[in-house]
């Protein structure tokens, strides 16, 4: 007997142009599917080593991005596509037909029309719509008081009371003191790896009267921190930052961000290597937004305009 899909009312088979899926390992996906088949089941048992759903039940943002690329362009296998990690059945009864004609399985003639539509109007496709600046709230200048990674805030340098956070959130990146905000360009100079205790002893000396300061971490922001002097002569108070920004964000922190993604590295395991160092970084939550807000809308657009390059290309050979 072949593959079958074990969703009630479903008989497609592995010989039908579907992909089939079996359940997935993981304990809180795999209760989700099982929940999902048993509502269109009531007295099913559960999954066995030979139990599959197949890709009809699944929207299309299930699968992972390179299939639904090939399935706009009209190319690839459909018995061939992968899901997401986190994708749970969600198609039954007659969304099934919808669903195949959104993921462009099941109407060859549809993906027909856009190649069509690509090869005759690169242009029109190559140029992904602005991307809107990611929104911040509050204000982390100067004027503001730092926040601790207890929710609390602190009082100024130079209050009686005043104690550095040295652990501040990083959940807001926005940040109102000044530095530059120019077009983002790929940086020309090294990051380093610096001990605490090193990077300290550059800061004993007042620049403007020669006299002695003392000198705090005031705040940690991912990979950056920000510095508090205060001379002890001259009480001339300055801040000295470890890294420039983009648009608000931590260049050091998007670059962290960034490498991750572009490398393959699984996020949690590339974090807690900087963790285990006793390195403060960034949280996944603050990667997930880099990847969403910077990250993924550079790759859209990368991408684009290289197949607009492509397409341009093969236009002028057909011509010729």
């Amino acid at each position: 007997m072949g593959k079958r899909c074990v969703v009630g009312g479903c008989s497609n088979t592995h010989q039908q142009n579907v992909s089939l899926h079996k359940f997935p390992k993981d304990s809180k996906y795999h209760r989700l599917w099982v929940a999902a088949v048993k509502r269109t089941r009531k007295d099913w048992l559960g999954p066995s080593s030979q139990s599959y759903v197949c890709g009809a039940h699944f929207t299309s943002e299930s699968f992972v991005s390179s299939y639904r690329l090939s399935a706009q362009l009209g190319i690839g296998a459909p018995t061939t596509r992968r899901l997401q990690d986190n994708a749970v059945p969600s198609i039954f009864g007659e969304s099934i037909s919808k669903s195949r004609d959104e993921i462009g399985t099941s109407r060859p003639v549809v993906a027909k029309l856009d190649r069509k539509r690509l090869m005759a109007g690169p242009t029109e496709t190559g140029t992904p719509s602005k991307q809107p600046g990611p929104s911040h709230s509050g204000d982390d200048g100067p004027s503001a008081a730092v926040a601790s990674s207890s929710g609390q805030t602190e009082k100024p340098p130079g209050s009686p009371d005043y104690t550095p956070s040295v652990y501040s959130s990083d959940e807001s990146e926005h940040d109102n003191d000044g530095a530059s905000r120019d077009q983002v360009k790929e940086p020309q100079d090294r990051l380093f790896l610096v001990q605490e205790s090193c990077l300290l002893s550059l800061f004993k000396i007042c620049h403007q009267c020669g006299g002695q300061i003392d000198a705090d971490i005031s705040r940690i922001q991912g990979s950056l921190i920000r510095i508090s002097q205060v001379c002890r002569d001259c009480s001339r108070h300055s801040t000295w930052t470890s890294q420039t920004f983009v648009s608000g964000i931590p260049l050091g922190n998007l670059i962290l961000s960034a490498s991750i993604l572009f490398t393959g590295a699984r996020p949690h395991q590339a974090l807690k290597i900087f963790n285990n160092m006793k390195c403060p970084v960034h949280n996944v939550r603050t990667y997930m937004r880099h990847q969403r807000q910077w990250l993924q809308p550079v790759i859209q657009h990368v991408w684009l305009k290289k197949q607009a390059e492509i397409f341009s290309g093969l236009k002028e050979i057909a011509y010729h």
